[in-house]
């Protein structure tokens, strides 16, 4: 019983939980992101080699692409439903 509970609690903390308001989840994925954006580049090698591989710049290309892929669609002021602004 206690197993299947725990099973069906929410993956993810609403701020409202922690009496925070709404933003603050905004405010967390910003920093989420900053610190990938912070960490991708710190491991970029800072030498080339004298390989053909691909560079640095284009692996860091090609990473951010994919995540950018794996993002939802923007969405407009007109297309939203009027309580989403």
């Amino acid at each position: 019983a206690q197993r299947d509970y725990v099973s069906h609690l929410p993956l993810h903390d609403e701020p409202e939980t922690f009496g925070l308001h709404e933003n603050a989840d905004i405010t967390l994925q910003q920093k989420e992101t900053t610190e990938l954006l912070k960490t991708l580049i710190s491991i970029q090698p800072r030498a080339a080699g004298g390989g053909g591989g691909k560079s640095p710049d284009e692996i860091v290309n090609e990473l951010a692409d994919d995540i950018q892929s794996k993002l939802p669609a923007m969405f407009s002021k007109e297309d939203a439903h009027p309580a989403t602004f």
